[in-house]
């Protein structure tokens, strides 16, 4: 992870005299030892590519799956990788898919081990069925079988420090890993962006799931499940065609035959409104770059845009900050200005 160099001589004299690396041309600067995790880990997944047989290649994959997770599931299990990619947002099914993954690693013998950085994400897995332990404690305790797979979820979230003494745990034991995460998502917030390191620089091609599955309604369980569903996609296409009021009806009818979905339903209309105000952007950039001549016009424009949108909520704020503050001096001067009229009238 690379951060901009404060300026100032004093601080810039400390940072050079402790070591760090500068990137040319620029203020970016990284530590030699975050480099050297991050350079390790990569090397690690470039040179085992092919090195080793497929995890189990003729595994038949359970029908409940769909077209896209199946192939996914196909391509990691075939892998003959050291370390394999599996990348899926939010909402595909992604947790499912590891879950016959699993299968197919235990089928053909392998112990297998699921890991995450944070508590809830453990939590979410084992709610799939799956036993996952944090990734902190596993490298706390250091036990794994040999020949076993470790599947890492949420790997977007990892440094390159916990990463590299992961891989180098699996080494020792012969191991393989299965890195799950989108790197679109959030980043590790240890120094250096390991997986996303990985997918630039190392030559593996991910297995990949998009198709959002948590909104269509044929996967509801019950006639309720799907008509919220049908009413949340009715809302979001409302917003990203610009009509905010039927967008707002359907979270109105959302929020009356689902009391109990109250707190969700709020985030989602959170969600569909910054939907809306990116459509409107992304319309207002389209018009810039249609009408404007000048290039830098034209950027600084849009920035513009981009920046008053996304200062609403702080301006907002700073209007009802300066509110008081001037209802808070008018009552003070107001009161200076009774005591001194008394001052007055009594002196008479």
């Amino acid at each position: 992870m690379r951060h901009p160099t404060p300026c100032g001589g004093p601080l810039r004299l400390a940072i050079d005299q402790r070591g760090y690396v500068r990137e040319k041309g620029t203020d970016k600067l990284t530590s030699r030892e975050a480099l050297r995790w991050e350079l390790e880990v990569v090397i690690a997944a470039h040179d085992g590519r092919n090195q080793h047989v497929a995890l189990n290649r003729n595994y038949q994959v359970s029908p409940s799956l769909s077209a896209e997770q199946t192939v996914a599931v196909e391509k990691i299990l075939r892998s003959r990788d050291f370390i394999t990619l599996f990348r899926g947002g939010a909402g595909t099914g992604k947790s499912f898919t590891l879950k016959e993954v699993e299968r197919g690693l235990t089928a053909a013998g392998h112990p297998v081990a699921v890991l995450a950085p944070q508590r809830q994400q453990v939590q979410d897995l084992q709610a799939e069925g799956l036993r996952a332990d944090t990734l902190a404690h596993f490298l706390q305790q250091k036990q794994l079988a040999q020949d076993a797979v470790v599947i890492v979820d949420e790997a977007g979230q990892i440094g390159a420090r916990q990463l590299g003494e992961l891989i180098r745990l699996v080494r020792a034991n012969r191991g393989r890993l299965i890195l799950s995460g989108d790197t679109r998502q959030h980043g590790a917030v240890a120094a250096s962006d390991a997986l996303r390191a990985i997918e630039k620089h190392a030559g593996l091609k991910p297995a990949v799931i998009q198709t959002i599955r948590r909104q269509d309604p044929k996967l509801g369980e019950s006639t309720q499940q799907r008509t919220f569903i049908r009413a949340y996609r009715k809302a979001v296409m409302s917003l990203v065609t610009l009509h905010a009021p039927a967008a707002f009806t359907s979270n109105t009818v959302l929020q009356r035959r689902h009391g109990s979905k109250r707190k969700s339903g709020q985030t989602a209309i959170r969600l569909l409104v910054i939907l809306a105000a990116y459509r409107s952007l992304m319309e207002l950039r389209r018009r810039f770059e249609y009408e404007s001549g000048s290039v830098r016009i034209r950027r600084a424009c849009v920035k513009l845009v981009f920046c008053a949108a996304s200062g609403i909520h702080y301006a907002c704020l700073c209007a009802i900050f300066l509110g008081v503050v001037m209802i808070v001096v008018v009552l003070m001067g107001a009161c200076a200005a009774g005591t001194g009229s008394r001052r007055r009238s009594g002196r008479r």
